[in-house]
């Protein structure tokens, strides 16, 4: 996959908005280089076929030229916020890019997800955020046509809840869910066998108790990342998640955790930032979580521990 800062990836955890942003001094990109990284559509034309990756967000773009298909090298294509495309004739010319395995679609105001985008058989990546009136029932039955889909943005999408039919994404291993309105999880959840990582981020009308029921029966999920959710006690069904190994808990109103977390005996990372911890929490995590490295808040009661190393990733 194309190198970025993922709000939610499964390593880089940096808690942002989940925009993909390659890592390249854009200042240096103009029209006349020839860099694999481009932010304009007529630059990347005229570099041709040395572009790996076009981040049009902040290009003035209405229409996708038929040229495009003249970037073979293609892998990522990033353009949220374009709700004027005609993704239907976009989405046959980037079919004709054989490496493309991102694709950006938040913010295009979809409804139904353009059949075209099973053409797009080497994809790895979609990103349908900002798309409140997207029929998901429907869009997943057509990504279930995509066998190399790996990770599936769907944040401020204003979800109550999935469709059941969620279960036919089965090569499905990054979710992201943040910044919605969830109530609950469905069963089908539980159905994807190769689903590590969650984001549920800033969805504080969840039902934790049944949340954490719900995603103990996920087989491989490793990190779950559920900061600014206003959780002011955790349930004991949090033990449960016994294939946890990062679990951030960020910018909640917690005082304490449940004995039962001692149950998470592959957690490595415990991220307690910005929460209002009672001063004994040390003491009892050395307890309950020996093998756990614990990042706390620096700024709040807990005295004398480290400040949090950089886990970006590059």
């Amino acid at each position: 996959m194309i190198t970025r800062i993922l709000c939610m990836g499964v390593l880089a955890l940096a808690l942002a908005y989940c925009s993909p942003v390659a890592q390249k001094d854009t200042k240096k990109n103009t029209a006349t280089n020839k860099e694999p990284y481009q932010i304009s559509l007529k630059s990347a034309l005229e570099a041709g076929e040395v572009v790996e990756v076009l981040s049009l967000r902040d290009d003035n773009i209405d229409k996708i030229p038929a040229d495009i298909v003249k970037l073979k090298n293609v892998k990522a294509i990033y353009l949220g916020g374009k709700s004027k495309l005609n993704w239907t004739e976009a989405l046959e010319y980037f079919a004709q890019m054989p490496k493309l395995e991102e694709l950006e679609m938040a913010g295009a105001n979809l409804k139904k997800l353009p059949d075209g985008v099973l053409k797009l058989q080497n994809l790895k990546a979609l990103w349908l955020s900002n798309n409140p009136e997207l029929d998901l029932a429907d869009a997943f039955e057509k990504l279930k046509g995509l066998p190399k889909l790996r990770e599936l943005f769907l944040q401020e999408n204003k979800l109550k809840t999935l469709p059941e039919n969620i279960n036919v994404l089965k090569s499905l291993e990054l979710l992201y869910l943040d910044n919605n309105a969830l109530t609950s999880l469905p069963k089908t959840l539980a159905d994807l066998p190769a689903l590590t990582m969650i984001g549920l981020v800033q969805n504080p009308t969840l039902n934790w108790k049944n949340t954490f029921v719900e995603l103990g029966k996920l087989p491989k999920l490793q990190v779950l990342m559920i900061g600014g959710n206003e959780i002011a006690e955790l349930p004991n069904e949090v033990g449960k998640l016994k294939h946890l190994e990062d679990l951030w808990l960020d910018n909640n109103k917690l005082q304490s955790v449940p004995d039962s977390m001692s149950r998470l005996s592959h957690l490595k990372h415990l991220y307690l930032q910005g929460n209002p911890l009672n001063v004994d929490i040390q003491t009892a995590l050395n307890s309950l979580l020996p093998n756990t490295k614990v990042i706390y808040n620096a700024a709040g009661v807990i005295k004398d521990t480290p400040e949090p190393a950089d886990t970006t990733k590059k």
